[in-house]
């Protein structure tokens, strides 16, 4: 069942407020103080919070405050139930990041649909963040280890290479040029895109939107005209560039 945990100062409005949700299958924690209120959510993990904003001791403003500390506390719906309609009072009120603002007196058919619309969003935001956790368990899962062999067809010749081996690739568009020990160029119909799918992010960093390079590979990185940075990889002639949206996080990595 659903639970809902109520924080209002107003005694016969909670209890009011408390035997509409009851009516209505919910779950029903009450208090009349933000101080008790704090310690409730802690032990009840409510589904969504109602909350009055002018309240001795600590007030509704400081409660979502609080909440905000903590991940999982801050995810919680947050809806502000008050007699404060000035519109400052209510930016303030969305900038702390409440889902709702409802002004008393209010109605009951209003305040059961907020909470309905809430709860689905917030069921909607759950699903989409395990989907996302999930599926980035499987790309991680899909990464080859630098110590992997990966198949390549190159102008329709297979051959295995050792991950730790490839040196940096370069693409055009669908096809790629992949550089390996011992001087091989291997020329492969696969996106930079997929490239960084396989590889492990680890050891395998982008520099510039058509390069990745195996880090443990740079020789050095000089400054050229205009304050562009080429990068020196060992053993090889070429030079790549180092477009400025990657140069911050490769300087870090180099560190």
């Amino acid at each position: 069942m659903t639970k809902i945990l109520i924080i209002e100062d107003d005694d016969a409005l909670r209890i009011g407020i408390r035997d509409l949700l009851e009516a209505n299958n919910y779950s029903i924690f009450t208090t009349g103080n933000g101080k008790e209120g704090l310690n409730l959510i802690e032990a009840v993990k409510p589904d969504i919070i109602l909350c009055d904003i002018m309240m001795d001791s600590v007030d509704g403003y400081e409660v979502k405050k609080e909440l905000d500390k903590k991940m999982d506390t801050s995810l919680i719906p947050f809806i502000f139930l008050t007699a404060k309609a000035d519109i400052k009072d209510i930016r303030i009120g969305m900038q702390l990041g409440a889902d709702d603002y409802i002004v008393k007196p209010f109605d009951s058919i209003d305040l059961l649909n907020s909470i309905k619309i809430r709860l689905e969003k917030n069921k909607w935001q759950k699903e989409t963040r395990q989907t996302d956790a999930k599926d980035k368990a499987i790309e991680n899962k899909n990464k080859l280890s630098a110590e992997e062999h990966i198949f390549i067809n190159s102008k329709g010749k297979p051959k295995f290479i050792l991950v730790s081996e490839i040196k940096c690739i370069t693409s055009s568009g669908n096809n790629s040029s992949v550089y390996v020990e011992g001087g091989l160029k291997l020329q492969v119909r696969r996106t930079l895109k997929k490239w960084e799918e396989l590889l492990p992010e680890n050891t395998f960093k982008r520099v510039h939107k058509s390069t990745i390079i195996n880090m443990k590979y740079i020789k050095n990185i000089s400054k050229w005209s205009s304050g562009t940075l080429l990068l020196h990889m060992k053993d090889m002639n070429e030079t790549f560039i180092i477009s400025q949206r990657y140069a911050k996080l490769i300087r870090t990595k180099l560190k």
